[in-house]
């Protein structure tokens, strides 16, 4: 979801996080996330909650019936911030 190129990039990472280095690309994706994850964290009363969220279908135009993670697990970083803004938008979930 961050845009790494597979499993071998985490355990390098696990392995030596001194030599961690994002790219710009990476960075805004990781952003995005981090602020759903924060977004979710106060709309949502339990990690089951979220689960739910993120793989339920969502009939909101912003998703088009599609599950929120799935449209977050796309290659743009405009579906992140689409999601976020969605977020920051609603008051419950």
């Amino acid at each position: 979801m961050i845009g790494l190129s597979g499993l071998h990039s985490i355990a390098h990472w696990a392995a030596k996080p001194d030599d961690v280095f994002l790219t710009e690309y990476q960075a805004e994706r990781l952003s995005y996330i981090l602020s759903i994850c924060q977004l979710l964290d106060n709309h949502c009363e339990s990690s089951g909650d979220v689960t739910e969220w993120l793989r339920e279908s969502n009939p909101s135009f912003v998703f088009a019936n599609k599950p929120p993670l799935e449209i977050m697990s796309g290659d743009s970083v405009s579906d992140l911030k689409r999601v976020a803004s969605w977020l920051l938008s609603v008051d419950s979930i």
